[in-house]
């Protein structure tokens, strides 16, 4: 998935298998738009930022031959230079 101009990941969410792996993703903008992959079953999950304004920043995990078998999301506020609005000397 390409991000539009101010899109931003806003929830990764899905399902897991408790003994093995995960199975089913699916990553959230804030326009509403998904992705999903897999299948879903089994136990659900939800990862979203706790302060507003933030947006996942990373994705970390483990995976073996099965397929992934831990994920994490790492969120924080994305500061963007507006054009003509420079600090430097």
């Amino acid at each position: 998935m390409e991000l539009f101009k101010d899109e931003a990941i806003v929830e990764v969410s899905g399902k897991y298998n408790p003994a093995d792996y995960i199975c089913y993703l699916v990553i959230t903008t804030n326009t509403g738009r998904t992705l999903a992959a897999g299948l879903p079953n089994q136990v659900s999950f939800n990862f979203y930022p706790a302060n507003k304004g933030n947006e996942l920043r990373l994705l970390s995990g483990r995976f073996n031959g099965a397929g992934i078998t831990s994920i994490g999301a790492h969120w924080g506020l994305v500061y963007k230079e507006e054009a003509g609005n420079s600090t430097s000397s």
